[in-house]
């Protein structure tokens, strides 16, 4: 438990799992560069101290907390496609353990036109 925070089997056993969809007026590749280059994630999690890669998959991360001391870990981008897709995962050892994907793809646009 981290901040209160029992991650540990919620009923799927892969403790607390969020979805979420962010529409934004961008071309993919642009938004995509910017979410790979992570010393960004700061701009727009508020929560983040800092992030500084240290190779090309492995990255240090430093969250603020209410506590006397910020919450560090270490991950990994394990499946990375260009313009697509980013999964991640922190190292073992964490006490703050984390995975995820983010997909990215075009907004489709649809519009039903009648005429009579």
């Amino acid at each position: 438990m981290v901040l209160g925070v029992n991650t540990a089997h919620r009923g799927t056993g892969r403790g607390v799992v969020l979805y979420a969809t962010i529409a934004i007026n961008k071309p993919t590749a642009e938004v995509y560069r910017f979410w790979r280059h992570l010393e960004n994630h700061p701009r727009f999690m508020q929560h983040l101290e800092s992030v500084v890669s240290t190779n090309g998959t492995r990255s240090h991360w430093v969250a603020k907390a209410p506590l006397p001391a910020p919450i560090e870990w270490d991950a990994d981008i394990v499946v990375e496609r260009e313009n697509t897709l980013l999964s991640w995962r922190c190292l073992l050892g964490v006490d703050l353990g984390n995975a995820g994907t983010i997909r990215f793809q075009e907004l489709q646009l649809i519009a039903a036109l009648r005429c009579e």
